[in-house]
């Protein structure tokens, strides 16, 4: 497994997992279902989302970039450590003892849904209680860029 450049540009530990995609029977969202587990147990997601459209607002899609939203989408992170084993795992650690800035960049076409589930299961993803109107984006093209580069 290389995950190297994660781990050294942005100080994000990475580990492979499994998304589960159930199709919608509407178009919007396309997905009415998304689950995430690692692959040695895909039959207990630590992320287990429902996606519910909602009449009138969930379409029509409308463009956003977030260019011109005042957000900040701004991910600050701590420094790594290194695996003893990083050979072996690829779990190679920060470059140093920074903290690193990634900026994400947006844009498509977005809808409102309602979000219910599981966000993390306070072990394999931080356990998160999002539930509620989320946006979902059509179409997106998102970059990451080191912040300070």
């Amino acid at each position: 497994m290389w995950n190297a450049p994660g781990r050294k540009n942005w100080n994000i530990p990475k580990t492979l997992a499994k998304f589960e995609f159930i199709p919608s029977d509407a178009n919007h969202p396309p997905y009415r279902q998304i689950k995430v587990s690692l692959p040695d147990t895909p039959e207990e997601p630590f992320v287990s989302l429902d996606l519910q459209p909602i009449p009138l607002i969930s379409r029509p899609l409308l463009p956003i970039s977030t260019a011109y939203v005042p957000m900040n989408l701004e991910i600050v992170m701590p420094p790594i450590p290194q695996s003893e084993n990083w050979k072996e795992n690829g779990l190679v650690g920060s470059d140093n003892n920074e903290w690193r800035s990634v900026r994400v960049d947006i844009a498509g076409k977005t809808g409102v849904i309602k979000v219910r589930g599981e966000l993390g299961d306070g072990i394999s993803f931080p356990e998160l209680n999002w539930n509620g109107l989320w946006f979902w984006v059509d179409d997106a093209k998102m970059s990451c860029m080191n912040v300070g580069e």
